[in-house]
C-alpha cells in the first residue's frame, strides 16, 4: 500500500483534499495585501509628517495616494475571497465561515508556515496602522482646535469697535488692528 504524500492528520486536512494549486493563488493575493499595507503604512507616517508641517499640498497628494492604495486593497479582498472558495470547498466549509486563521491549522506544510506568516505580517502591520490612524486623528482634532481659536480670535479682532463721542454716544466704526485712545 502507498502512503500518501502528504499525511492526513487528525483535524488537518492533507493539501491533496484541497484543490491542486488553490493554495497558490491565496498565498499570491496575501502577499500582495502584506505589500500593500506596508505601503498604506509608510503613507500615514508621511501624512503624519506632513500634517505636523502644514504642507498643503503635498499633503492632498498624499491622501491621493492613500485613496489609491485602498482601492486596490479593497480589489484584493475581493480576490482573497475568491481564491477561498475553491479551498473552502475542499475542506467542506462554507466559504463565508473560512477565515485565514480558520485555514491555517487545517493545511499541511509548506503551506502552513506561508500562510502563518502572512497572517502575522497582515496583523502586526493592520495594528501599527491602526496606531498611526490614532495619532493622525489627534492631530487633526488639534489643528481643528486652532484653527477655531485663530477664527475666533480674527472675528474678535475684526469686530466694529465702539468709542465715545464727546457728546456721550457710542459710535461704531470698524478698524483694523488696536485702537489707541486719546487721553
Amino acid at each position: 500500500m502507498l502512503m500518501p504524500s502528504v499525511p492526513q492528520c487528525k483535524n488537518r486536512v492533507a493539501v491533496s483534499d484541497i484543490p491542486e494549486g488553490s493554495l497558490i493563488p491565496l498565498q499570491e493575493v496575501l502577499e500582495e495585501m502584506v505589500r500593500l499595507h506596508q505601503q498604506f503604512l509608510t503613507l500615514l507616517q508621511r501624512e503624519k509628517g506632513l500634517m505636523i508641517e502644514g504642507e498643503v499640498n503635498p499633503l492632498i497628494r498624499c491622501l491621493t495616494e492613500k485613496e489609491g492604495v485602498l482601492g486596490q486593497l479593497h480589489q484584493l479582498e475581493a480576490k482573497r475571497q475568491q481564491a477561498m472558495l475553491p479551498i473552502a470547498k475542499g475542506v467542506g466549509v462554507d466559504a463565508h465561515m473560512l477565515t485565514l486563521k480558520r485555514l491555517i491549522p487545517l493545511v499541511s506544510e509548506p503551506y502552513r508556515s506561508r500562510l502563518q506568516s502572512a497572517h502575522e505580517r497582515l496583523a502586526a502591520l493592520s495594528a501599527s496602522i491602526v496606531e498611526i490612524n490614532e495619532i493622525n486623528a489627534l492631530l487633526v482634532e488639534r489643528t481643528l482646535q486652532q484653527v477655531t481659536t485663530l477664527v475666533g480670535l480674527v472675528k474678535y479682532i475684526a469686530q466694529p469697535l465702539s468709542t465715545y463721542q464727546a457728546t456721550g454716544m457710542l459710535k461704531d466704526y470698524t478698524a483694523s488692528g488696536k485702537t489707541i485712545g486719546r487721553g
